[in-house]
């Protein structure tokens, strides 16, 4: 965290403890709120903490907001990794395969994530470096999706199964933006049916060997 601008370093556990509940304040109340509408008294206050905790930790708003989304992006990635991609696929079906990430993927974000995505897509910075935890973010868990299925791709139309695998996370992560920022339909996130979607497309769409 202390690499980001206007994050102070956290030298204590304490104090580290401090900031973790901070952070995770935030992503619980960009669920309702934006960050120009919530204040620092909101967030302080669901913690219980005084405003002051807040400052000897963030210079300003733009600060912590930058922090949530690198906490946010630090759990995503480390929920793909320790239970998809970390684990033994070499038996199971592409379905299968398909489901747990696709899971995984829309329940962190359903659950904790998504007040912090809708907010890094609608939110305006001048910082051309604002994006840049989302766009890593996105890089690692295509790279994750992408390394497990390696061994399946076709012996004679690699590039071709490349190339789907990867256009099909992109279709992908861009349904799943498009239905962060509203409710848009014809599936919200927290409808079963919009998973169910995503893993046709996926079957559909990525042309590799299956078991």
């Amino acid at each position: 965290m202390e690499d980001i601008q206007g994050v102070k370093p956290a030298l204590q556990l304490r104090s580290r403890e401090r900031r973790d509940k901070l952070l995770k304040a935030g992503m619980e109340l960009l669920k309702e709120n934006t960050i120009l509408k919530l204040s620092i008294i909101d967030i302080t206050g669901h913690c219980g903490y005084s405003v002051g905790t807040f400052y000897s930790r963030f210079v300003d708003k733009q600060s912590y907001f930058r922090a949530i989304q690198k906490a946010a992006v630090d759990l995503v990635l480390e929920r793909v990794r320790a239970q998809f991609y970390e684990k033994d696929w070499s038996t199971s079906p592409n379905e299968e395969i398909f489901r747990v990430y696709i899971d995984i993927l829309v329940d962190t974000v359903v659950s904790h994530t998504h007040g912090v995505v809708k907010e890094s897509l609608t939110y305006v910075d001048d910082d051309e470096n604002f994006w840049s935890p989302m766009r890593e973010s996105a890089d690692q868990l295509a790279l994750y999706f992408i390394q497990t299925l390696k061994p399946r791709f076709k012996a004679d139309k690699a590039k071709q199964s490349y190339n789907t695998t990867a256009f099909a996370l992109q279709m992908m992560y861009a349904t799943m933006a498009y239905a962060t920022t509203g409710d848009h339909g014809p599936r919200r996130m927290d409808q079963p049916e919009f998973k169910d979607d995503l893993l046709r497309m996926l079957l559909l769409y990525i042309d590799i060997d299956d078991i």
